[in-house]
This record gives C-alpha cells, structure tokens and sequence, in this order.
C-alpha cells in the first residue's frame, strides 16, 4: 500500500513528465535528424552506380510504352540512384526516414527499390541493409545521446 506522501509525490512526477514530452516529440525530429546524417552518407556510398543512362517513358492507357517509342519523359544518368538518397521529413510524423527522394528535378530515385530487391527479370544489389547494419547502431547510439541531452538540458531549466 502506498502512503498518501509517496502517492502525491509520484503524481507529481508524472504531471511533470507530462509536460517534457510534447517538447521533446517537437524538438526530437531535430536530433533524428543529426543523428542520421552518418546513415544516409553510408546509403549514399552503398548506392551503385550504373553504366549508362535510361529513360523513362509514359505509359499508353495502362501499359508500358515500347522501348524508343513515345515521349521521353525523363533521362535518368548514371549516379542518380545515388544523388537521390537523403533524409526526409514529413508533416505527419515526428521520424525521421532515409531514402530515394521522389519527384526531384535533379534526382529522382523512384526505382531504388528494384535496383535494391531486384525484379523478376533482374536480381537485385541488396545496397540498403548492409548500408543501415554497418551504420544504424552507431546512428542509435548518437540519436539516444542527443535526445538525452535535450531531456537533460530541458530538466535543469524547468527545475526537476
């Protein structure tokens, strides 16, 4: 059983614990963010390079156009696979994620998956998960000293 001191003191922590954690889900992003920048350079590097460049073409009502025929709607060089990698951000979410960066101007990496896992008609590299094994514990650890700095630092300020 529980006395009434020690009841009020841990609700009391709780409370307090209650108003660290919204200003660590905002702040946290920011230190998933630094912590990852040793993981995408990893991917970055793992990423192969191909020999010449492709084209991608438009599909005619629901299938692939010929090779040649129609419109080229983009050339992708070699080294794009690679130039797409980055960290990314969305509104909706407080992680963080690596990968191929769609719809970019310059690099746009929507077939990182295939050259990844490979196709039926191709085997794949398995670029990816060596990439985040030889980098990822290192990127956890950093992301785990950065968001208790944050803890830490938030702690002293507001008195716990």
């Amino acid at each position: 059983m529980i006395d009434a001191q020690l009841q009020a003191d841990l609700n009391a922590v709780i409370t307090r614990l209650r108003k660290i954690e919204p200003y660590i889900r905002k702040s946290g992003q920011a230190d998933l963010a630094e912590a990852s920048k040793g993981l995408v350079q990893a991917v970055k590097a793992a990423a192969p390079v191909g020999s010449k460049p492709h084209k991608r073409y438009p599909k005619l009502k629901g299938q692939k156009a010929a090779r040649g025929s129609g419109n080229v709607l983009a050339t992708y060089k070699p080294g794009n696979l690679k130039r797409s990698m980055r960290l990314m951000k969305f509104r909706r979410s407080p992680s963080v994620f690596v990968g191929a960066k769609l719809g970019l101007k310059t690099a746009d990496g929507y077939y990182g998956r295939w050259v990844d896992e490979g196709t039926p008609k191709m085997a794949g590299k398995n670029f990816f998960k060596p990439a985040v094994n030889s980098a990822g514990p290192q990127t956890l650890r950093t992301a785990s000293q950065l968001i208790a700095k944050r803890i830490q630092s938030y702690g002293r300020t507001n008195g716990f």
